[in-house]
């Protein structure tokens, strides 16, 4: 069966047809069984794709989006060709989506700053071990910082902490059990 523009379709096997229009209503047969109906939101007769929402909970708005792939389809029966227009596209809000691209970024830029560069991996470890409980920490050259109140110098032992007296116990007390930790691992 064939479809028109004009969207003239008649009911039945829409297999091949090339023009399924949004609205319409169908069942489907997959390869692998499976029965499948809804409305068809997209259809594209070259990519072999179509798109079919279903309603799971009408009160709730809430419903079931599938894409599938022609070419795993047994059957397509349209059961009743829609006459309305497509409905228009959503509108895009360009603000919402720069300021999740803006925290994206702001996120990989600070886990990349959370990477040694030219430190042992047993530094790095300390330093993701320590960022774990406390959030500000950064690296200034080989030497973790922590809080801008603690520097831990190479080879990081407990006697390389510098800083604040109380804040530089706190951070002791994480390198000890950190090294401890690393020095009975195995290998």
């Amino acid at each position: 069966m064939t479809g028109s523009a004009g969207g003239n379709m008649a009911t039945g096997d829409a297999k091949d047809s090339k023009e399924i229009p949004p609205g319409t209503r169908v069942v489907c047969t997959t390869y692998f069984d499976d029965n499948i109906e809804g409305e068809v939101v997209a259809f594209d007769y070259g990519a072999k794709l179509l798109i079919i929402k279903s309603s799971k909970n009408p009160r709730k708005n809430v419903t079931d989006t599938r894409m599938l792939n022609l070419a795993h389809i047994k059957t397509l029966n349209v059961t009743e060709v829609s006459n309305k227009p497509p409905p228009s596209l959503p509108s895009i809000e360009l603000e919402k989506i720069d300021k999740k691209i803006a925290s994206a970024l702001e996120q990989k830029r600070r886990a990349v700053e959370k990477i040694g560069i030219n430190v042992t991996p047993g530094a790095q470890k300390l330093f993701d071990t320590i960022n774990k409980t406390i959030n500000d920490v950064k690296w200034n050259g080989k030497s973790i910082v922590v809080m801008n109140e603690v520097t831990i110098d190479p080879p990081y032992q407990e006697s390389d902490c510098r800083g604040n007296e109380k804040s530089r116990e706190h951070i002791i007390k994480i390198v000890r059990k950190h090294n401890e930790e690393e020095s009975n691992q195995p290998g």
